[in-house]
């Protein structure tokens, strides 16, 4: 805050609204660079130069050790969004293609929350479609971010809506993941991929469901998103909707028609994830859809198992009242009730024995 507070105060005492003018004597240009290097902890040589050149294509090249220049360092911190604008009216031409060691260009930079510079960038010609070490471009930057303005002006200059950073993600990929859902559903009305898959086989309707982002998810269903696709992990939306809590989602995608069978690499259907997490609301609409309640997972666990091991009462009592077979037993010969005593679930072990579960069950080995 000090930092901030002191630079705040420079800028004011270097003529406050008149560093937007082009004219701004280079003198104060420099005294202003000097002092920012020294609150940024930049030194030695090369910050002696900065200090004392009368040279400003010398100033505006100066680079430290990431390979960045006045424009990266002063886009680096929110109190000094001031400095880059300064630097931007002197020379837009000269800093607007550099590039600094990580690939980031200024643009990259100001997209990352200085918005209002960021859109001067975009209207001065900076490349939309630089990618930086990451692959992300300036597009992905603002979807991250939520700067819906940045991105649509982005999208109004062709910037280029699917492309695939080094983790495969668009930018609605990371417009979803960082739950940015107004950003998304306009990347979705331009006409964004719907069903791109990113490294890890995920699709924006898989980052909606686990975020929880109701809106998105039910646009991407209405637009035609396959509910059925699987990640890397086996897991459709709906697997991910439930593991994550979001009993909301996970039943609009039931009610859209979503496979309440569908099993991931684990043998996992969507009931057995509501019954180790403790959905009861999904759980009971499962149930009352007619999912299979014996269904075993690669472990041979069927939902009760996992209900009984995560102590989730209500879970257990609904597949109970359903039906569920009380006394099956996974690939060790384990029931229910002996998971829950060995999961350390007093009040599982008095409500399976309460129903009538077998006590003399022994594990097999």
């Amino acid at each position: 805050m000090l930092v901030a507070r002191k630079a705040d105060a420079l800028i004011e005492a270097l003529g406050g609204e008149r560093m937007r003018l082009r004219g701004m004597p280079l003198d104060a240009f420099s005294t202003l660079y000097s002092f920012w290097a020294a609150l940024a902890g930049y030194d030695g040589p090369k910050w002696e130069r900065l200090t004392t050149t009368t040279d400003e294509d010398e100033m505006l090249s100066l680079r430290d050790e990431r390979g960045g220049g006045v424009m990266h360092w002063a886009l680096s911190g929110d109190s000094l969004a001031k400095l880059a604008e300064v630097i931007f009216t002197r020379s837009a031409e000269t800093f607007l293609h550099t590039i600094d060691k990580n690939g980031n260009t200024p643009l990259h930079v100001a997209s990352n929350g200085h918005e209002a510079l960021a859109l001067e960038m975009v209207a001065a010609g900076a490349d939309k479609e630089a990618k930086n070490e990451d692959g992300d471009t300036p597009l992905h930057r603002a979807a991250s971010k939520g700067l819906e303005s940045l991105a649509l002006a982005l999208l109004a200059a062709g910037a280029d809506k699917e492309a695939k950073n080094r983790g495969g993600g668009t930018p609605l990929h990371l417009a979803a993941s960082h739950c940015r859902e107004a950003l998304s559903l306009a990347l979705l009305a331009a006409g964004a991929d719907k069903d791109a898959k990113n490294a890890g086989g995920d699709t924006p309707l898989h980052e909606a469901a686990r975020g929880g982002l109701e809106a998105l998810g039910m646009a991407l269903v209405a637009a035609g998103a396959d509910m059925e696709a699987k990640n890397e992990a086996g897991s459709t939306p709906l697997h991910l909707a439930a593991w994550e809590g979001h009993d909301k989602l996970a039943l609009a995608l039931i009610e859209a028609g979503a496979d309440k069978e569908a099993r991931d690499n684990k043998e996992l259907t969507p009931l057995h994830l509501a019954a180790e997490i403790g959905l009861e609301a999904l759980g009971l609409a499962l149930l009352a859809a007619g999912v299979d309640k014996e269904a075993k997972g690669r472990g041979g666990h069927t939902p009760l198992h996992l209900a009984a091991q995560f102590g989730k009462e209500a879970l257990a009592l609904a597949l109970l009242a359903a039906g569920a077979d009380k006394d099956a037993k996974d690939n060790d010969g384990d029931t229910p009730l002996r998971i829950a005593g060995m999961c350390d679930q007093p009040a599982m072990v008095a409500l399976l024995t309460q129903t009538g579960a077998d006590q003399g069950a022994q594990t097999i080995k």
